[in-house]
């Protein structure tokens, strides 16, 4: 019986040039045994067959591997640069933005949360410590402001002409120094004094989503307190926190990879965190820094891991983005302090306030002659009332551009501070809100100051409200022409300051003669 032709195939097929080549083998070795010698030839070969299949099965997988690392690497670096595209975009859209100092912190802080991948984004302002007030009298004439000379518009409100040529009027124009008159410089001279921020603190201001709590907590970095008296001159200096190094070494910026290891780092939540923690100090259009914008990966709600080169890279750019905008800022509130509107306001009130003294001088009441004491009395209350009517007209007219400058500004006016509080003391209402610039600004509106201006009812009659407020006054008793500079644009301390001294004035004299 013959083998089916189907097999026949088959054997072919599937072993014939193995079986061929055996053979072919056994022939030329000759062996003793040719059968035992052809078998362990094929069982050699079936060996070999098998380390070649693992060698090709490994082949393929280092194959595919490698085809998977291309693409997972072409997939990363898609990756990055849409991320890349998507800062740039950020940072395009911050650039262009030079409106509100405020609005451009938090635009600031919500594209490093979002585009840096980080847990927490916020920025802090350099404030200066509040000084205490100044002890007052219990019994004591009503603070008034410093004797100065009037405020003087700027030149171009004199001339007439923004840029106009020669001194302003009244005043004589500046004298070249000797070293500077031909052009030469001065041999020897030191540049700018460094800035001092060994008496500042950091109020933190401006936070991404998930933060807020911080400025629900008034949020602030201090330094700790000095040594005392018994430790002696050497005595080590206590260690501020870690942030305070931007300030005093004027660090371009700093990076902590993990702040559990960094032995002065304050933790708001009282509870030490993992992760890393990044800042750059900001500047406005002078070289003193004016605020911090800092981010971190601490966790939660953070991934506690270090930032990467790239998101390291993108915080700088940021900061250097925020920066010149707040520079331009800068220039854009000298450009407006320049034009002198709120000094010519200052200067036509006092023109003003003094006419109404023109020609009102009264002689004591001696209590003779009831008709001419009444008469004086009179006389003084129409007079009070003239003075304080001309204040408030111009209070009105500048709150809006005062209302503007004070929201501009990245920390408080030390001295238009004290007054503003104490104006809310006067109207009644609770001075504890302006307890921070943060709170400040919510209060600060145009309503605000057009209710002082216009308010016509009782002011308050306690002691102690009284007090504080002749406190306040004397802490802001530099005199108008410091209120007016550090509110240039509108000069709104200044002015309020009139209308606060005026409101005091005129409530010490009688409400009405019968």
């Amino acid at each position: 019986m013959g083998v089916p032709m189907a097999d026949t195939e088959y054997i072919k097929r599937m072993v014939g040039d193995t079986l061929a080549k055996g053979c072919a083998a056994t022939v030329a070795a000759h062996p003793t045994d040719p059968v035992e010698y052809l078998g362990q030839w094929l069982l050699q070969q079936a060996k070999v067959k098998d380390i070649q299949d693992q060698i090709q099965q490994q082949q393929e997988l280092v194959s595919q591997a490698e085809e998977a690392e291309q693409a997972s690497a072409a997939a990363a670096l898609e990756t990055l640069q849409l991320q890349q595209s998507k800062q740039q975009e950020a940072l395009n859209n911050i650039t262009s933005f030079t409106s509100d100092l405020w609005e451009l912190w938090q635009k600031a802080v919500a594209v490093c949360a979002a585009e840096a991948k980080v847990g927490g984004a916020y920025i802090a302002v350099v404030t200066e410590p509040a000084a205490p007030l100044p002890e007052v009298a219990d019994i004591e004439e009503e603070t008034e402001l410093a004797d100065e000379a009037p405020i003087a518009p700027s030149k171009a409100v004199v001339s007439g002409e923004a840029g106009g040529e020669g001194a302003a009027e009244g005043e004589a124009a500046p004298e070249a120094s000797p070293a500077t008159a031909e052009g030469e410089e001065g041999e020897g001279e030191e540049g700018p004094p460094k800035p001092d921020y060994s008496k500042n603190s950091l109020e933190y201001v401006v936070t991404c989503s998930g933060q807020e709590w911080m400025l629900e907590r008034s949020a602030a970095l201090t330094r700790p307190p000095p040594a005392g008296e018994d430790a002696g001159e050497d005595a080590p200096v206590p260690p501020a926190a870690p942030t305070f190094r931007l300030l005093d070494e004027a660090l371009p910026n700093m990076y902590l990879p993990n702040v559990a290891y960094t032995r002065t780092m304050v933790y708001f939540k009282q509870f030490p965190r993992v992760g890393a923690y990044w800042a750059c100090g900001l500047k406005g259009s002078g070289e003193r820094v004016e605020a911090i914008l800092a981010a971190d990966s601490l966790m939660p709600p953070g991934n506690g891991r270090p930032l990467s080169h790239q998101d390291r890279e993108f915080l700088e750019k940021l900061a250097a983005v925020v920066g010149a905008n707040m520079a331009e800022l800068g220039r854009q509130r000298a450009a407006s302090a320049a034009a002198g509107a709120g000094k010519a306001a200052v200067y036509g009130l006092e023109k003003t306030l003094a006419e109404l003294e023109i020609g009102t001088v009264l002689e004591p009441y001696t209590g003779e002659d009831l008709k001419e004491g009444l008469k004086a009395a009179s006389a003084a209350m129409s007079k009070a009332n003239s003075k304080l009517a001309a204040i408030q007209e111009v209070v009105k007219s500048a709150a809006g551009s005062g209302v503007s400058e004070l929201l501009a500004l990245p920390c408080a006016p030390p001295l238009t501070w004290n007054v503003l509080k104490a104006m809310l003391l006067v109207m009644g209402k609770n001075p504890h809100d302006m307890d921070t610039w943060l709170k400040c600004r919510a209060v600060i509106t145009l309503g605000l100051f057009e209710e002082a201006a216009s308010q016509q009812g009782p002011l308050p009659t306690g002691h102690a409200v009284w007090k504080e407020v002749r406190g306040r006054m004397a802490a802001a008793a530099g005199g108008r022409k410091a209120l007016a500079d550090e509110c240039p644009a509108s000069c709104i301390g200044a002015l309020l300051a009139m209308l606060l001294q005026q409101k005091c004035m005129h409530i010490a004299q009688p409400a009405s003669v019968s």
